[in-house]
């Protein structure tokens, strides 16, 4: 008998944990650097997000202006690491609950790159970096 609860207890876990989840695979470097977009052109309304919010990510919508399948490439596996259920960052991101308003930091400098120093060297295709907490140090000790 405890041997039947035990394989059910696996089963419901394979099915509620197993589910693959969609995630948004990013190039910082391609986007900034080799495309010469700013901050805000992707992430709009960012200079006035104050505290946590989802709508610093841009919507699906923004990105197929350009991934058309003229200007860039329009595979959805390029951006998504489940392209049969591909995700929203609004619903593929989470919160983080910190309270962390763009707005205050952006009154300090307009230069994103402080906060987040690592988009120089994001040249990897995969789970963006969003912070490091060394980033936060150089200024909050």
């Amino acid at each position: 008998m405890w041997r039947f609860k035990i394989a059910i207890f696996l089963i419901l876990l394979i099915f509620v944990f197993g589910q693959v989840k969609d995630h948004i695979l990013f190039q910082h470097s391609l986007h900034v650097d080799d495309m010469d977009l700013t901050c805000e052109e992707c992430h709009t309304g960012i200079k006035n997000a104050d505290g946590p919010s989802w709508d610093i990510f841009p919507e699906m919508d923004l990105c197929l202006q350009c991934h058309d399948g003229d200007t860039a490439d329009d595979a959805c596996e390029y951006c998504h690491s489940n392209p049969d259920d591909p995700l929203p960052f609004s619903v593929s991101w989470k919160v983080s609950g910190l309270g962390f308003s763009h707005k205050v930091h952006l009154t300090e400098s307009d230069d994103c790159s402080k906060c987040h120093s690592y988009i120089d060297d994001d040249d990897e295709i995969g789970f963006p970096n969003v912070w490091n907490e060394s980033d936060c140090q150089a200024c909050h000790k």
